[in-house]
């Protein structure tokens, strides 16, 4: 029976557990150490196995022979580790079968009629071939794009020249120059770098007409020129993923004729226009929150020195009269938050919908920043309405409860008060209490109202999902 690729594989992975092997310098041919009688054993299994005086020569020392002309046993090509197998660049085939053996463990990995192996001992290399195929393919479709561009008459091409003899690539534009050199070796790599080349691939599709492969050029460009000559093309293989994704922002710029330094500048005036108002607010809000207690404590000053009733009522009205119009003017407070709220709900919702921020949603991130800041700059102006309310509530309540408190002081355990000094003047403070008690209960639900409207304008123009 005709052994398959594998299955001579596995003879040879057996075999090179018990014997020793190198590749030689710079002849590269296959050195191995064992006996003649171990080597022709190991031939003869095949059916089709090859004769050892036909492939074998002494070294001259006892128990080693070479491989005269190659490396190439059984249909595979042998590697003594995977450094040597990187820089055989050029002669490396997908089509072809290797083993690769790591010379101290005498571990191996292979690629075996397009699949990949590998003992159990190896780390995990699963990338190694197709990584290096991927880029073998990426090297010959820059020689392909040179080739036509050298024989070619249209007025722009990719590369500008390929020079076949040194090997190296031209790429020039208005105001850049750069060249690569073919490279000989493949470094490794553990990532999966397979999509290199369909990335690569995709930006010369006919939809593109030349336009895209312009700004691929330029940004390839402007990142490897810090590189060296040789290392140039390798670079551009492994971050092509980068390249690709500025060349396509860069693209979509000019294809909806945005200025990304206009967007930019745009972002400041978006993010000052948007946070002034509410910063007005917040300041106005701040300045009648401080200068209440100092209100308050005038008046209970002189509640305590003026000892006519009838003006400590008087003050006492007009303590309350104060304190329900500057609660009702918390309103206009929150009608200017929702105006202000659904100005910049409008705007967020049309940057949103621009076709730009549509195809490159991660160029909103400074965008989202400003959204975020004017979340929080309306949570506080909410809370320093509701701050406001509730201070100027409670300390209205107080003064009330301080010119009753000798009333209340007359309270027994079982609740009865000394109806002698139930006067005129406490009852109507009671009933101005009373008053300013529904007064601003019917205010809290109208600035709870208020509140449930501002949620909604977030999610009617879906800020939070921008």
């Amino acid at each position: 029976m005709i052994m398959s690729p594998k299955q001579k594989l596995d003879l040879l992975v057996d075999f090179f557990q018990n014997h020793s092997f190198s590749i030689s310098e710079p002849s590269g041919e296959l050195l191995i150490e064992a006996s003649e009688e171990d080597i022709r054993n190991l031939l003869s299994k095949p059916n089709d196995g090859d004769d050892f005086d036909l492939l074998f020569a002494s070294t001259g020392s006892n128990d080693s022979y070479r491989l005269a002309g190659g490396k190439n046993l059984f249909e595979i090509d042998i590697f003594d580790s995977k450094d040597k197998f990187s820089k055989n660049l050029k002669a490396i085939r997908q089509s072809k079968n290797y083993l690769v053996q790591d010379p101290v463990s005498k571990e191996y990995i292979s690629w075996i009629e397009g699949q990949f192996h590998k003992s159990d001992g190896w780390k995990n290399d699963n990338f190694f071939f197709s990584n290096i195929f991927s880029f073998i393919g990426y090297v010959n479709r820059w020689i392909e794009i040179g080739k036509e561009a050298n024989t070619s008459d249209k007025d722009y091409s990719f590369i500008d020249y390929y020079n076949t003899q040194k090997e190296t690539f031209l790429l020039t534009t208005f105001s850049q120059k750069t060249q690569l050199k073919q490279p000989t070796l493949f470094s490794e790599n553990e990532e999966n770098l397979a999509t290199r080349l369909e990335l690569f691939n995709s930006c010369f599709s006919v939809d593109s007409k030349d336009q895209f492969p312009k700004f691929i050029k330029k940004n390839l460009i402007d990142f490897i020129s810090e590189f060296n000559i040789e290392e140039r093309l390798y670079q551009s293989y492994i971050k092509f993923d980068k390249i690709y994704d500025k060349a396509n922002l860069d693209f979509q710029v000019y294809l909806h004729d945005v200025s990304v330094d206009a967007l930019r500048d745009g972002y400041e005036d978006f993010k000052r226009e948007s946070l002034m108002p509410f910063s007005e607010i917040t300041s106005k809000l701040t300045i009648k929150i401080l200068s209440v207690p100092i209100a308050f404590s005038a008046i209970l000053f002189s509640l305590s020195k003026i000892t006519n009733s009838v003006l400590q009522i008087g003050v006492i009205f007009s303590l309350l009269i104060s304190s329900i119009i500057l609660n009702f003017s918390l309103k206009n407070h929150f009608s200017d938050l929702k105006s202000i709220y659904r100005l910049f709900g409008k705007k967020v919702k049309k940057i949103k919908e621009h076709n730009f921020f549509v195809k490159n949603p991660e160029e909103k991130s400074e965008i989202r920043e400003v959204i975020n800041y004017i979340e929080e700059k309306l949570k506080y102006s909410q809370r320093f309405i509701w701050s406001y309310f509730f201070i100027s509530s409670i300390l209205f309540l107080f003064v009330c409860v301080y010119f009753l408190w000798p009333l209340l002081t007359t309270i027994d355990f079982e609740g009865v008060i000394d109806v002698q000094l139930f006067t005129n003047q406490y009852v109507v403070v009671l009933t101005l209490m009373v008053f300013y008690l529904v007064v601003t209960i019917i205010q809290a639900f109208v600035f709870k109202k208020d509140s449930k409207a501002l949620k909604s304008i977030t999610n009617d123009y879906s800020i939070n999902n921008f």
